[in-house]
């Protein structure tokens, strides 16, 4: 398995990202020259693996035609996106900058997110590797994909979700597909945001790193059992409740690393942790 090198290197938001997608009185007005200091994790340089090349079996198949319409259905944050193909260590990937509209609230959100056909070819090779009942482990881990992300994978920006079910929008920081804590943005607040405190979510040094790790909600307990059975090098991830930062970038670097790959070891650590 690949081991990974960590060093501390400066973010900077939209270098080079001429033309981000702008809303009329929303969002970024320019290139923002903020600086914020981040996790390095490894560079992509070769081409992802495409959708259009993804081959599946006759259940693979049969899956992605069922499963596809509730996947588009879930991709709220899906608005307004224009298309990224350069942000730091995320080269080569089709990132999408999108800014979107839930409930009371606007926010921006930088995503890199799966179609269907790579979804189920994550999902099948995980269910055929590690579970007992492979129909079981394919219906269920879908379902917590739907449930915990909706298959979105936010690299940095706002999520907002509505997390008290009382149609206000609570708006949450993320990097490398965890919620994370940044000074500009107070985690879970139902206030509004500014444009400058959007930006900060792109920016701002990251405080801590939360617990689960898209786009199934690992945790570090749980990819650290898994790294430990599959051989697989990675840090000392510490414990959910220690919230080191580390856990950010390991989960980037894993989830880059799995559009190159038929394996997502993301989901393969949550799959092994049920023992379905």
């Amino acid at each position: 398995m690949r081991s990974f090198k960590y060093n501390s290197y400066f973010l900077v938001l939209c270098i080079f990202l001429s033309g981000c997608a702008q809303p009329s009185n929303f969002g970024l007005n320019e290139a923002p020259s903020l600086n914020g200091p981040n996790d390095e994790g490894f560079e992509v340089g070769s081409e992802p693996l495409d959708d259009s090349q993804i081959v599946l079996d006759s259940f693979g198949e049969r899956f992605q035609k069922a499963k596809a319409s509730s996947l588009l259905a879930a991709r709220y944050m899906e608005q307004n996106c224009k298309t990224i193909t350069s942000w730091q260590n995320w080269n080569n990937l089709p990132m999408q900058l999108c800014t979107y509209q839930l409930l009371d609230k606007q926010a921006q959100v930088l995503m890199l997110n799966p179609g269907i056909r790579r979804l189920t070819l994550w999902l099948q090779n995980a269910c055929k590797d590690l579970s007992i009942n492979f129909a079981n482990c394919m219906e269920r881990s879908f379902n917590r994909i739907m449930h915990q992300s909706g298959a979105q994978f936010p690299i940095a920006g706002v999520v907002l979700e509505d997390m008290d079910g009382n149609k206000i929008a609570n708006s949450y920081a993320f990097r490398n597909g965890v919620t994370v804590r940044v000074e500009a943005v107070s985690s879970g607040t139902e206030s509004p945001l500014s444009s400058e405190q959007i930006e900060k979510s792109f920016t701002d040094e990251v405080v801590s790193t939360m617990t689960f790790g898209r786009p199934i909600s690992t945790t570090r307990e749980l990819m650290t059992a898994y790294a430990f059975f599959a051989n697989l090098s990675i840090p000392d991830l510490g414990t959910s409740n220690e919230r080191k930062n580390i856990y950010n970038t390991v989960i980037g670097d894993l989830y880059k690393q799995a559009w190159h790959s038929s394996e997502n070891h993301i989901i393969r650590s949550w799959i092994y942790g049920q023992g379905f």
